[in-house]
């Protein structure tokens, strides 16, 4: 649901993580590696163990890397989403609840997850579209 979210939250939200997202990417890869990750948070005295251990925790896709709305959904205050963006949380519950019942299924979240929705490039403009 936080993907989701990242992949819809406002162009203010998104201009500052994604600055946040490219300062890290020091490959300019559009991923951010555990070594990546350990280099951007070292002055916060994060060991190269603690920066993978959070690459694992954040990396849905399973690709030990963090793309840029895996990024984005971590960066994402969930308990605040719903008081300031509850719109946003009705789009995603939108696109989850596919039959439009009003209930998100397991067979509506396999069909989401095997979607190209769920799969398609982080940075592509259907994945930021802020509509």
């Amino acid at each position: 649901v936080l993907m989701l979210a990242a992949a819809h939250a406002d162009e203010c939200f998104l201009s500052m993580a994604l600055d946040q997202f490219r300062l890290l990417d020091k490959l300019r890869d559009g991923v951010l590696s555990p070594m990546e990750l350990h280099a951007g948070l070292a002055a916060f005295s994060v060991d190269a163990a603690d920066a993978e251990g959070l690459v694992k925790g954040v990396d849905a896709r399973g690709n030990s890397k963090i793309d840029c709305i895996e990024f984005l959904a971590a960066t994402l205050d969930a308990s605040l989403l719903s008081k300031r963006y509850p719109s946003l949380l009705r789009k995603v519950f939108g696109l989850l609840d596919i039959d439009g019942d009003g209930i998100i299924t397991v067979a509506e979240l396999r069909a989401f997850r095997a979607s190209r929705l769920y799969t398609q490039n982080p940075f592509s403009t259907e994945a930021l579209d802020l509509e």
